[in-house]
Protein backbone atom coordinates (compact mmCIF):
# COMPACT_ATOMS: atom_id res chain seq x y z
CA UNK A 1 0.00 0.00 0.00
CA UNK A 2 1.27 3.49 0.83
CA UNK A 3 4.88 3.77 1.86
CA UNK A 4 4.37 6.65 4.30
CA UNK A 5 7.14 6.21 6.79
CA UNK A 6 9.09 8.40 9.16
CA UNK A 7 12.43 7.11 10.47
CA UNK A 8 13.68 8.37 13.81
CA UNK A 9 17.16 7.51 15.11
CA UNK A 10 18.39 7.73 18.70
CA UNK A 11 21.77 7.44 20.37
CA UNK A 12 22.57 4.85 23.06
CA UNK A 13 21.21 7.04 25.86
CA UNK A 14 17.87 7.64 24.13
CA UNK A 15 18.51 11.13 22.76
CA UNK A 16 16.96 11.77 19.36
CA UNK A 17 19.57 12.19 16.60
CA UNK A 18 17.61 12.52 13.36
CA UNK A 19 14.25 12.36 11.64
CA UNK A 20 13.84 11.35 8.00
CA UNK A 21 10.45 11.85 6.37
CA UNK A 22 8.60 9.81 3.77
CA UNK A 23 10.37 11.48 0.83
CA UNK A 24 13.58 9.75 2.02
CA UNK A 25 15.74 12.70 0.91
CA UNK A 26 18.74 13.23 3.25
CA UNK A 27 18.69 16.98 2.52
CA UNK A 28 15.30 17.13 4.28
CA UNK A 29 16.52 15.30 7.41
CA UNK A 30 16.16 17.05 10.76
CA UNK A 31 19.41 16.62 12.70
CA UNK A 32 19.70 17.08 16.48
CA UNK A 33 23.08 17.93 18.01
CA UNK A 34 23.61 17.31 21.72
CA UNK A 35 26.45 18.55 23.95
CA UNK A 36 26.71 17.12 27.47
CA UNK A 37 23.13 15.85 27.30
CA UNK A 38 21.70 19.24 26.27
CA UNK A 39 20.23 20.10 22.90
CA UNK A 40 22.74 22.38 21.18
CA UNK A 41 21.41 22.63 17.60
CA UNK A 42 18.63 21.54 15.32
CA UNK A 43 19.48 21.52 11.60
CA UNK A 44 17.46 21.00 8.49
CA UNK A 45 18.87 21.69 5.04
CA UNK A 46 20.82 24.95 5.32
CA UNK A 47 18.90 26.16 8.37
CA UNK A 48 20.16 25.88 11.93
CA UNK A 49 18.63 26.80 15.29
CA UNK A 50 21.10 27.00 18.18
CA UNK A 51 20.48 26.76 21.92
CA UNK A 52 22.69 28.39 24.58
CA UNK A 53 22.62 27.51 28.27
CA UNK A 54 23.71 29.32 31.42
CA UNK A 55 23.72 27.83 34.91
CA UNK A 56 22.25 24.61 33.52
CA UNK A 57 19.15 26.30 32.04
CA UNK A 58 18.17 27.37 28.53
CA UNK A 59 19.23 31.00 28.14
CA UNK A 60 19.07 31.95 24.45
CA UNK A 61 17.73 30.54 21.20
CA UNK A 62 19.37 31.64 17.94
CA UNK A 63 17.38 31.41 14.71
CA UNK A 64 18.59 31.63 11.10
CA UNK A 65 15.84 34.22 10.56
CA UNK A 66 17.50 36.62 13.04
CA UNK A 67 21.23 35.80 12.87
CA UNK A 68 22.54 38.96 14.58
CA UNK A 69 20.58 38.65 17.85
CA UNK A 70 18.84 35.90 19.81
CA UNK A 71 15.37 34.85 18.69
CA UNK A 72 14.51 34.49 22.38
CA UNK A 73 16.15 35.03 25.77
CA UNK A 74 14.95 33.43 28.98
CA UNK A 75 15.11 34.41 32.66
CA UNK A 76 14.39 32.16 35.66
CA UNK A 77 13.85 32.37 39.41
CA UNK A 78 11.92 34.77 41.61
CA UNK A 79 9.44 37.30 40.24
CA UNK A 80 8.61 40.67 41.76
CA UNK A 81 5.58 40.93 39.46
CA UNK A 82 3.86 37.68 40.42
CA UNK A 83 3.99 37.98 44.16
CA UNK A 84 3.87 34.20 44.39
CA UNK A 85 6.85 33.98 46.76
CA UNK A 86 8.42 31.22 44.67
CA UNK A 87 12.16 31.61 44.21
CA UNK A 88 12.78 28.28 42.48
CA UNK A 89 15.73 28.93 40.13
CA UNK A 90 14.32 26.53 37.52
CA UNK A 91 10.97 28.24 36.99
CA UNK A 92 10.88 30.08 33.65
CA UNK A 93 9.77 33.64 34.42
CA UNK A 94 10.38 35.68 31.26
CA UNK A 95 10.86 34.98 27.57
CA UNK A 96 12.06 38.06 25.63
CA UNK A 97 11.97 38.39 21.84
CA UNK A 98 13.87 40.57 19.31
CA UNK A 99 10.73 42.62 18.69
CA UNK A 100 10.97 43.89 22.27
CA UNK A 101 7.92 41.90 23.31
CA UNK A 102 7.93 39.38 26.13
CA UNK A 103 5.97 36.67 27.90
CA UNK A 104 6.00 36.45 31.69
CA UNK A 105 4.94 33.47 33.79
CA UNK A 106 3.64 33.09 37.36
CA UNK A 107 3.31 29.76 39.17
CA UNK A 108 1.60 28.01 42.04
CA UNK A 109 2.89 25.01 43.92
CA UNK A 110 0.50 22.09 43.48
CA UNK A 111 0.35 18.86 45.45
CA UNK A 112 0.10 15.93 43.06
CA UNK A 113 0.21 13.05 45.50
CA UNK A 114 0.58 12.40 49.19
CA UNK A 115 4.16 13.69 49.30
CA UNK A 116 4.91 14.98 45.81
CA UNK A 117 4.39 18.44 44.41
CA UNK A 118 5.01 20.34 41.22
CA UNK A 119 4.83 23.90 39.99
CA UNK A 120 2.14 24.79 37.46
CA UNK A 121 1.69 28.01 35.52
CA UNK A 122 -1.00 30.18 37.08
CA UNK A 123 -0.67 33.19 34.77
CA UNK A 124 0.92 34.06 31.44
CA UNK A 125 1.14 37.72 30.40
CA UNK A 126 2.12 38.79 26.88
CA UNK A 127 3.53 42.32 26.48
CA UNK A 128 4.53 44.38 23.46
CA UNK A 129 7.83 46.33 23.32
CA UNK A 130 6.30 49.21 25.30
CA UNK A 131 5.17 46.85 28.08
CA UNK A 132 1.52 47.24 27.03
CA UNK A 133 -0.39 44.12 28.06
CA UNK A 134 -1.61 42.36 24.91
CA UNK A 135 -3.00 39.21 26.50
CA UNK A 136 -3.23 37.68 29.94
CA UNK A 137 -4.20 34.09 30.65
CA UNK A 138 -5.00 33.01 34.22
CA UNK A 139 -4.94 29.29 34.88
CA UNK A 140 -6.34 27.11 37.63
CA UNK A 141 -5.72 23.42 38.21
CA UNK A 142 -7.16 20.56 40.27
CA UNK A 143 -5.18 17.37 40.79
CA UNK A 144 -6.32 13.97 42.05
CA UNK A 145 -3.77 11.21 42.64
CA UNK A 146 -1.20 12.99 40.48
CA UNK A 147 -3.57 13.55 37.55
CA UNK A 148 -5.13 16.82 36.39
CA UNK A 149 -8.92 16.44 36.73
CA UNK A 150 -9.90 20.07 36.06
CA UNK A 151 -8.23 23.05 34.39
CA UNK A 152 -9.63 26.53 33.96
CA UNK A 153 -8.34 29.35 31.76
CA UNK A 154 -9.48 32.99 31.78
CA UNK A 155 -8.41 35.17 28.86
CA UNK A 156 -8.06 38.95 29.15
CA UNK A 157 -6.28 42.00 27.77
CA UNK A 158 -5.84 45.58 29.02
CA UNK A 159 -9.59 46.15 28.51
CA UNK A 160 -10.69 43.24 30.68
CA UNK A 161 -11.84 39.63 30.49
CA UNK A 162 -12.59 38.31 26.98
CA UNK A 163 -13.72 34.78 27.82
CA UNK A 164 -12.79 31.57 29.57
CA UNK A 165 -12.65 27.81 29.21
CA UNK A 166 -13.01 24.91 31.62
CA UNK A 167 -11.71 21.41 31.02
CA UNK A 168 -12.99 18.44 33.00
CA UNK A 169 -10.77 15.44 32.40
CA UNK A 170 -12.30 12.01 32.69
CA UNK A 171 -10.32 8.93 33.56
CA UNK A 172 -9.94 7.98 29.90
CA UNK A 173 -11.66 4.64 30.48
CA UNK A 174 -15.22 5.06 31.62
CA UNK A 175 -15.80 8.80 31.92
CA UNK A 176 -15.51 11.38 29.11
CA UNK A 177 -13.58 14.63 29.05
CA UNK A 178 -15.48 17.90 28.64
CA UNK A 179 -14.43 21.31 27.34
CA UNK A 180 -16.72 24.28 28.04
CA UNK A 181 -16.17 27.73 26.51
CA UNK A 182 -17.66 30.87 28.08
CA UNK A 183 -17.98 34.45 26.90
CA UNK A 184 -16.77 37.49 28.89
CA UNK A 185 -20.00 37.52 30.94
CA UNK A 186 -19.63 33.84 31.86
CA UNK A 187 -22.38 32.57 29.56
CA UNK A 188 -21.72 29.16 28.06
CA UNK A 189 -20.92 29.33 24.33
CA UNK A 190 -20.23 25.69 23.55
CA UNK A 191 -19.58 22.35 25.18
CA UNK A 192 -17.52 19.55 23.67
CA UNK A 193 -17.56 16.06 25.19
CA UNK A 194 -14.88 13.60 24.14
CA UNK A 195 -15.09 9.87 24.76
CA UNK A 196 -11.86 7.90 24.55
Amino acid sequence: LHQNRIDVTYDGSGLILSIRDTVNDPSRDVIFVWVSGRLSEVRQGGRRVQYDYANGRLWKVWSPDVPDRPAAEFAYGASSVCGDGLANPYLLRIARFPTGGSMEYCYVRATVGTEAYTYVVSRQNVFDRGRVLLKSTRMGWTFLDGRVTWAGFTYADQEGVKGSEAFLFGDGISSPSTRIAFDAAGLELRRTVTHF
